[in-house]
């Protein structure tokens, strides 16, 4: 029996960067069938050590997002000892970006997402959605931005999750039901 292939994500954020590049070059590949571990907020050797052995251990590759240089130059140190295969999805953009902009970067992991106003409100709506889907809550219908009512099974969950996550929506689904006996149709 072969064995699936397992890609390591790693990253000193929160890897979905890696995680989405990653699956859409994964899209060329027909068929293939492949586990991704994203191991995330990795800010220490031991850490980056660990992700390299289990790599080697089942024949793994590594894509990672480095952004602080202190790690990126630990991780290739420690990569040196291995015979595992890995690929830098951040360092030649961050030093493109050095020399276009003629400024260094900051080297701090994760601020593409500073805790602000909007990011709580982002995870809020996300929260109503998830709490108000199939008509759970009803009390707290009034909050809704967008309320979605329909039969079973006509896809409003999968639309609630989307509108919410792509527009930051609190959405509420409500399914439609019909009570006492459904009428007979006549031929």
């Amino acid at each position: 029996m072969k064995t699936k292939k397992q890609i390591f994500i790693l990253s000193d954020a929160t890897g979905l960067t890696a995680e989405v590049t990653v699956k859409h070059a994964l899209s060329q590949f027909r068929g293939v069938d492949v586990q991704i571990n994203r191991v995330t907020m990795v800010r220490n050797k031991e850490r980056l050590v660990e992700v390299i052995r289990l790599a080697n251990e089942v024949d793994g590759i590594i894509v990672y997002t480095l952004v602080s240089k202190e790690l990126r130059r630990i991780f290739l140190s420690e990569l040196a000892k291995w015979d595992v295969h890995a690929v830098d999805l951040m360092s030649s953009l961050l030093n493109a970006f050095v020399d276009f902009l003629g400024m260094t970067s900051t080297g701090r992991p994760g601020l593409q997402r500073p805790l602000s106003e909007s990011y709580f409100h982002e995870i809020e709506a996300v929260e109503y959605t998830v709490n108000h889907d199939d008509g759970q809550n009803p009390d707290g219908l009034n909050l809704a931005e967008i309320v979605i009512v329909g039969v079973s099974r006509t896809s409003k969950t999968p639309l609630s999750i989307f509108l919410s996550n792509q527009y930051f929506l609190r959405v509420a689904n409500v399914p439609l039901v019909f009570r006492g006996e459904p009428a007979s149709p006549t031929f």
